[in-house]
């Protein structure tokens, strides 16, 4: 290869990198928030913790 190729070889994977890392932030910065599941953890804590004794009962 000849300097000239490499060079802009190198020239396009950094352009390619900058682009990509865009992207990504974009989608980052711009997906819609996440509804929060917060009521149904305790719920499922309960059951498992409630199940995890009943066995001891018996």
């Amino acid at each position: 290869m000849k300097q000239r190729h490499r060079t802009a070889h190198r020239t396009i994977w950094i352009i390619l990198a900058i682009l990509i890392a865009a992207g990504f932030t974009l989608a980052l910065v711009q997906r819609k928030p996440q509804k929060k599941k917060a009521a149904l953890a305790p719920a499922i804590l309960a059951v498992a913790f409630e199940g995890a004794h009943a066995g001891g009962h018996t």
